[in-house]
């Protein structure tokens, strides 16, 4: 195997990979997925080649997501009565939307750090964002979606598109005004945008490992789930180990050093808000 060869070569530990690859579709409705690469034998390929499957994750392994080949009304017929009410809310009670640019990140930012403060996730630095978005930006990737009331920012979603396919990457909201509900009207002008840039899937980014609702991300995955898509499951991250032992000190090491680097980006982020 030439990868083998070639993380010997370079004294690698292990070779990784998450292929984006489906391995199951959950859905009431019936429809054709043919806008998906759906590939349920994989894994049993992979492990009958001596690969295993991965207890650190690059991507999240499920998501939810949404088929654009198709006009809006359908799209929004098929959203769960409340998403559709709360969309209609958010606009009666005045909140606008605007596609923003690249002098809005430094905002965007402070409410991306205030939010993972509150939701109990880590980030990196605020160098590290604004570089991120703003390559991205710059190179037609990615644009910001913001929600507003009176000029004051209540919500916004960074989306990235790439390949026909649109992703919902990153998301940030303020605690005022929740009442609101400009995070489901924020959606669906994402979902109308990234029709706009003739994409054909919407991918919410991001679903509970197991649907159970003791998740940490029960309630973001019914939100998501609330605008129609349906539930897949990738094949996941794969190791395939070329030095055993270097990998057994690896699995023991990285849960410890992820748990100090959590430690360590909270105060960061305090630091960053301050």
């Amino acid at each position: 195997m030439l990868a083998k060869l070639f993380s010997k070569i370079r004294k690698g530990i292990f070779i990784k990979i998450d292929p984006d690859l489906v391995k199951e579709v959950l859905s009431e409705r019936h429809e054709k997925y043919s806008f998906l690469s759906i590939n349920p034998d994989f894994p049993e390929f992979l492990k009958r080649n001596n690969w295993i499957e991965s207890k650190d994750q690059i991507q999240f392994r499920n998501t939810i997501v949404i088929s654009l080949e198709k006009p809006d009304e359908e799209i929004l017929k098929e959203m769960k009565q409340k998403t559709r009410y709360n969309i209609r809310l958010s606009e009666r009670k005045g909140v606008k939307v605007r596609i923003g640019d690249k002098s809005d990140f430094e905002n965007l930012f402070k409410l991306y750090a205030i939010t993972a403060l509150r939701d109990n996730f880590v980030i990196r630095s605020k160098n590290y964002y604004l570089n991120l978005w703003g390559k991205f930006y710059e190179a037609g990737l990615c644009e910001p979606i913001i929600a507003e009331l009176d000029g004051e920012i209540l919500a916004a979603v960074i989306i990235y598109f790439y390949s026909g396919r649109a992703y919902y990457v990153y998301g940030m909201s303020s605690e005022k005004n929740r009442n609101l509900m400009a995070t489901y009207l924020l959606q669906w002008k994402a979902i109308q945008r990234a029709k706009e840039n003739n994409c054909k899937i919407y991918d919410f980014w991001g679903a509970p490992d197991v649907l159970n609702e003791n998740d940490r991300m029960w309630g973001v995955y019914k939100f998501k789930l609330g605008f129609g898509g349906f539930f897949i499951r990738t094949v996941g991250a794969w190791d395939f180990p070329t030095n055993k032992f270097g990998y057994i000190i690896y699995s023991f090491v990285l849960p410890k050093l992820l748990n100090l680097m959590r430690k360590i980006g909270f105060k960061k982020m305090q630091a960053e808000i301050e």
